[in-house]
């Protein structure tokens, strides 16, 4: 190893000037300098690997911070740099080959590519920017300034995809994808993503408070498989299942039944009052309505209930139709017998007050013969 090492510095040390090296029997070795810093110490570009394809430098970065000034440090795949050129230019020996860069400076680190196919000129091809890492620590994939510790960006077209993947071999069914939020010292947090604690196949967020019972698993979750979503429980068996109380301004549903106005047809049979009123004592429940020990076993469709409330609503207004029309009869029996008591009160009344005038006239007459016969009797 040492030759190896040896022979690599003799062959280096024969393209640069004697007097800008140093070999000392031992201690720091220098190749443009006389003052090693370390045990290798290189002043200026430095090649590895076959050709050369790697390259390591220095070079000015007036794009980092807006100074000429400030110098980074780079290692180029089939790649360097010349503190002349353009912001993101690097030279390279074969335009048909891709070309990487990894660069680190005050204002952080950047990972520069370009592919093959993307030739723009013979000698140089610009490069473009993937990844960086701030002085900040924050870290931005396709963008220049991360706002956060990570940021994703397609910037101006195309979907910025995160993908977290686990067990891609399906060989362990407990290796699994999930992102952990935490705060207040691990008090309070969410566990998002897959986990046996969730289900099997189970997609789930959880809630965590470690003062309130610690981490939950069942606080919304999607069966992967049937595509139901459960709040409050990890088994949802409907499209929505919710284990708990739900407070909604407004809830829309579309109706699996037809609505009854089928009651207000010729052809509906409605049911007497009579026959309400036996079913009612032979089954303890409405006609067409499930008893309490159904509802209790199986629970209440909405859709489903809600239509029978309204055919039985419907039915009500039948009924009460019905009953309007025989209290309108009655009304008007009542009235009949009204004017038929008075014209015939009125009758009497008239042959009452005739006999009555008639009467009055006898007793005139007879009024005025007694008078007659007394004045008789006085003569």
């Amino acid at each position: 190893m040492k030759n190896y090492l040896f022979s690599i510095i003799v062959f280096i040390s024969a393209l640069i000037h004697a007097q800008t090296n140093t070999f000392p029997a031992e201690g720091n070795v220098g190749i443009g300098t006389t003052s090693p810093q370390a045990k290798l110490h290189v002043e200026g570009q430095a090649k590895f690997g076959r050709n050369g394809i790697i390259t390591v430098n220095w070079t000015n970065e007036n794009n980092w911070g807006g100074n000429s000034n400030k110098w980074s440090g780079y290692i180029g795949f089939n790649a360097y740099r010349n503190n002349d050129d353009i912001k993101d230019f690097y030279f390279g020996t074969n335009r048909y080959t891709s070309k990487g860069v990894f660069e680190g400076s005050n204002y952080g680190f950047r990972w520069l590519y370009r592919i093959h196919n993307d030739a723009d000129s013979n000698g140089q091809h610009k490069l473009n920017e993937i990844m960086r890492l701030t002085s900040s620590g924050n870290l931005g994939i396709g963008t220049t300034s991360p706002q956060a510790k990570l940021e994703v960006s397609s910037a101006t077209s195309g979907d910025a995809i995160l993908r977290i993947e686990a067990d891609e071999d399906n060989n362990n069914e407990s290796d699994n994808p999930m992102i952990q939020l935490r705060q207040d010292g691990d008090i309070i947090g969410v566990n998002i993503g897959f986990s046996e604690l969730f289900g099997e196949n189970i997609f789930g967020i959880g809630c965590r408070n470690t003062n309130n019972g610690g981490d939950k698993w069942s606080t919304f979750t999607i069966n992967t498989g049937s595509e139901n979503v459960g709040i409050g429980t990890s088994n949802p068996d409907s499209k929505l299942t919710v284990k708990g109380k739900i407070h909604a301004e407004e809830v829309k549903i579309d109706l699996s039944v037809p609505a009854p106005d089928y009651v207000f047809t010729k052809e509906y049979e409605l049911l007497t009052l009579n026959e309400v009123q036996q079913h009612i004592a032979e089954k303890g429940h409405l006609p067409n309505i499930p008893s309490a020990k159904e509802l209790e076993t199986h629970g209440v469709e909405l859709g489903v209930m809600n239509m029978k409330l309204l055919e039985k609503i419907e039915e009500l207004t039948l009924y009460t139709i019905a009953q309007e029309e025989e209290i309108k009869k009655i009304k008007e029996t009542n009235k009949e017998l009204r004017s038929s008591v008075i014209r015939h009160r009125s009758l009497e009344i008239q042959n009452q007050e005739s006999r009555n005038r008639k009467l009055e006239i006898k007793n005139q007459e007879l009024e005025a013969r007694l008078n007659k016969l007394e004045a008789l009797i006085k003569q």
